[in-house]
C-alpha cells in the first residue's frame, strides 16, 4: 500500500498529502520514531513534540502506522471498510489542526494511538473502544469497578447523528464485542439540560434517550466548544447562526448551565 492510496482511501485533504510527500523524513528516521511508538510511547510524543514541524511528523507517522496495522486487520478477519472508515479520523483530526493551527498535521497525537493499537474501532456512525475503567461507578444503574472491561461509545464529528444509522452501529458493536459487556458514553451531548434547549424530535435527544445518565460534570465547558466553535470569557459574544446557537446562548445567559455527562447504553432496547 501506498501514502498515496492511503490518504486517498481516509480522503485525507490534498494539500495535506502534498506537504507529506514532501516532508524529508528518511526510511531512519521512520523506522527510529516506529521503535519509539512501540516501546516508550511518551518518549515518541516528546521527541517528535521538540521538532518544529512536530504536527506534520505526527501525521506522517500516523499514517505510515496506520498503513503498517492493515496486515493486522485482515489477520483478525475485521472487514476492509472498517479499517478505512476507522482511519478516517485522521483526516478529520488534520482538518481540526488546520482549522485551530493554520496549518495541515495532527494535534490530537495522543489520541489516534488507540486506532493503530486497534482498540478503538469505527462502525458505521459511532466508533467503540475496548477498554478498562479508570474508576469504581456505582449508581442504580451499574456498579462497576475499577479495572473492569467495558466500551467506551465516542461519536466523530463530520455527520448527522442520524438515530437510525447509530441504531446500526450498536447492533454491529453487538456482533463484535458482545451484548454482556457494559457500553459507557461521556459526551455534551448526553447532557440533560439540552432537553431545554432542543425539542424531543432532535437527533440529539433522540440518541440521549438510549442511555441511563449517571453524572453530569457542568464544569466543563465543550458543550459551548462544540455548539458556538470556541469558548469566550462572555457569554454576549457567542454567535446566533443557528436555531442551537440561538436557544443555547438564550439559555446561557438566563443562568443555565451545560456539561458533560456519562450515560450507560440501554441495551434492552436492542
Amino acid at each position: 500500500m501506498t501514502l498515496e492510496k492511503f490518504c486517498s482511501e481516509i480522503k485525507l485533504n490534498k494539500e495535506a498529502l502534498k506537504k507529506l510527500l514532501e516532508m524529508k523524513i528518511s526510511e531512519a528516521e521512520y523506522s527510529y520514531y516506529k521503535k519509539l511508538y512501540n516501546e516508550n510511547r511518551e518518549k515518541f510524543f516528546s521527541e517528535i513534540e521538540a521538532k518544529e514541524n512536530f504536527r506534520l511528523i505526527f501525521l506522517y507517522c500516523y499514517c505510515r502506522l496506520a498503513m503498517e496495522s492493515f496486515e493486522k486487520y485482515k489477520e483478525k478477519n475485521i472487514p476492509q471498510q472498517v479499517y478505512w472508515d476507522t482511519f478516517s479520523d485522521i483526516s478529520i483530526w488534520c482538518e481540526n489542526c488546520f482549522n485551530q493551527f493554520n496549518e495541515y498535521g495532527l494535534q490530537e497525537y495522543r489520541w489516534l494511538y488507540r486506532h493503530i493499537d486497534l482498540k478503538l474501532f469505527r462502525l458505521g456512525r459511532l466508533q467503540f473502544e475496548t477498554s478498562a475503567s479508570d474508576r469504581d461507578i456505582e449508581s442504580e444503574y451499574v456498579k462497576i469497578s475499577k479495572g473492569d472491561k467495558l466500551i467506551n461509545i465516542h461519536i466523530p464529528q463530520g455527520e448527522k447523528l442520524d438515530y437510525t444509522a447509530c441504531e446500526k452501529s450498536f447492533l454491529q458493536a453487538f456482533e463484535v464485542f458482545g451484548k454482556d459487556i457494559p457500553y459507557f458514553c461521556f459526551s455534551w451531548l448526553l447532557c440533560p439540560e439540552l432537553k431545554k434547549v432542543l425539542n424531543e424530535n432532535s437527533n440529539i435527544i433522540k440518541f440521549q434517550g438510549l442511555f441511563n445518565i449517571i453524572e453530569t460534570d457542568f464544569d466543563s465547558r465543550e458543550s459551548e466548544k462544540r455548539i458556538f466553535g470556541s469558548i469566550k470569557s462572555r457569554i454576549e459574544e457567542y454567535p446566533e447562526n443557528t436555531r442551537l446557537q440561538i436557544n443555547a446562548k438564550s439559555y446561557l445567559m438566563s443562568g443555565g448551565r451545560l456539561g458533560d455527562s456519562l450515560g450507560i447504553l440501554k441495551k434492552d432496547n436492542f
